[in-house]
């Protein structure tokens, strides 16, 4: 591969792994979510009070964690690819 291919293949491995990760923090994100909820009376006496209830998304944290792997790999080739001087 010429140098010219090599830093093309660089510089769209770091674009890509950029996406990758840009993509993997949106899931995980989305993947927590939390509700708040406000006191709770019967008949003016107070039963319970306030509380935030936390729900995480087992199959976005998942597929954040599996995306960011993917970006790691994406980013370690570019790298390589960008410091390798000769073909194979």
């Amino acid at each position: 591969m010429t140098p010219g291919g090599r830093r093309l293949v660089a510089v769209v491995g770091v674009v890509v792994g950029v996406v990758l990760v840009a993509a993997a923090i949106w899931l995980w994100r989305s993947g927590i979510e939390t509700s708040s909820y406000p006191p709770v009376e019967l008949d003016g006496k107070l039963i319970s009070g306030p509380y935030e209830l936390t729900r995480y998304s087992g199959s976005r944290i998942g597929g954040a964690t599996v995306i960011a792997l993917a970006a790691l790999l994406v980013l370690a080739f570019s790298v390589r690819a960008a410091l390798t001087r000769r073909g194979r």
